[in-house]
C-alpha cells in the first residue's frame, strides 16, 4: 500500500542491502551474531594486510640501511639494488 503499490520485486533487483521472507524474492536476513562475525573477520583480514604490508617495508629498509653500511651505497651487490 501507500508509496509501494506500484512497486514490484524486479524494483529491488540489485540492491542486495534488502533481506526479508522468501516470498518477497530477496535473501533472508542473518541474524546479528552472523553479521558480527563477517565484519570481524573482514577487520582481521585488514589488520593482517596492513601489518604484512608494514612488515616487508620495514624489511626492506634495514636491508637497505645495512647495505649502505657494509659497503657504501655505490658498492651494493645487484641483487639488493633490484630489491
Amino acid at each position: 500500500d501507500g508509496k509501494f503499490a506500484n512497486l514490484s520485486a524486479e524494483s529491488f533487483l540489485g540492491n542486495y542491502a534488502l533481506c526479508g521472507a522468501p516470498k518477497f524474492n530477496v535473501p533472508l536476513c542473518l541474524d546479528k551474531t552472523e553479521r558480527q562475525s563477517k565484519s570481524n573477520e573482514a577487520r582481521v583480514i585488514a589488520a593482517c594486510a596492513i601489518g604484512g604490508s608494514t612488515l616487508l617495508v620495514i624489511v626492506c629498509i634495514l636491508i637497505g640501511i645495512s647495505c649502505y653500511r657494509k659497503w657504501g651505497l655505490s658498492k651494493c651487490p645487484d641483487n639488493i639494488e633490484r630489491l
